[in-house]
C-alpha cells in the first residue's frame, strides 16, 4: 500500500504490479484485494484503485524515509515506462513528477527530460501556468541536488523562461483585446 500511496490517490494495478518493491503481481493483486475488503481502497473502475480517504494515503507516505520514498518514485516512473512503452499516451505528467521526487538520488537529468517533456505537453492544450509549476519543481529539486547537473538545470530553465514568455504573450493579447 506504501507504493501505492506514492503512485497517488488513484492508481493503476498495472503499474504497481510493475514495481518490484510492490510484491509479486500475485501479492499485489491480494494486497488490494485485502485493502479493499478492509475499506483502505475503493475500486474505481477496470484495474483502477483509489484511497478512501487521503489521511491513509498520507500516513502510509509519510512512515517511508525521504531516500525510500524517492527509490519508489523513481521505481513508479520505470514501472510507468514499461506499462506505457512507446503508447501516444504516456502520463508524462506522472512520469515528470515520479522522476522530479526520485532525483534526491542523483538522476536530475531523467527529472529534466521528464518536466521538459510533460510542460510541453501541458503548453500545448494551454496550460502554461501548470507547465510552469512543473518545471519550477523540476529546477527547486535539480538546484538541490549537489553537485549542480548544469545541463539538466539549463534544460529546465530554459523550457520554463519559455513558458513564461508565452504566458506574457498571452497575457498581452487578453489585455489589448
Amino acid at each position: 500500500l506504501a507504493v501505492a500511496a506514492l503512485d497517488g490517490l488513484e492508481f493503476g494495478v498495472r503499474v504497481l504490479c510493475a514495481v518490484p518493491d510492490a510484491g509479486t503481481p500475485d501479492a499485489v493483486v491480494d494486497g488490494l484485494d485485502e485493502a479493499v475488503r478492509s475499506r483502505l481502497l475503493v475500486e474505481t473502475g477496470a484495474g483502477r484503485f483509489a484511497f478512501t480517504h487521503a489521511i491513509v494515503r498520507d500516513a502510509l507516505t509519510h512512515e517511508l524515509t525521504i531516500a525510500k520514498r524517492a527509490r519508489i518514485h523513481r521505481a513508479l516512473g520505470e514501472a510507468i515506462l514499461t506499462v506505457y512503452r512507446d503508447a501516444p499516451d504516456v502520463p508524462l505528467a506522472e512520469l515528470a513528477y515520479h522522476f522530479t521526487e526520485a532525483a534526491v538520488l542523483g538522476d536530475t537529468a531523467a527529472a529534466a527530460r521528464w518536466a521538459t517533456a510533460a510542460a510541453r505537453a501541458a503548453a500545448a492544450q494551454a496550460d502554461h501556468r501548470g507547465a510552469i509549476a512543473v518545471l519550477d519543481r523540476a529546477l527547486a529539486v535539480i538546484e538541490a541536488v549537489e553537485p549542480v547537473d548544469q545541463a539538466a538545470r539549463f534544460d529546465v530553465a530554459a523550457a520554463a523562461a519559455e513558458r513564461h514568455y508565452a504566458l506574457e504573450e498571452i497575457d498581452a493579447v487578453t489585455v489589448g483585446a
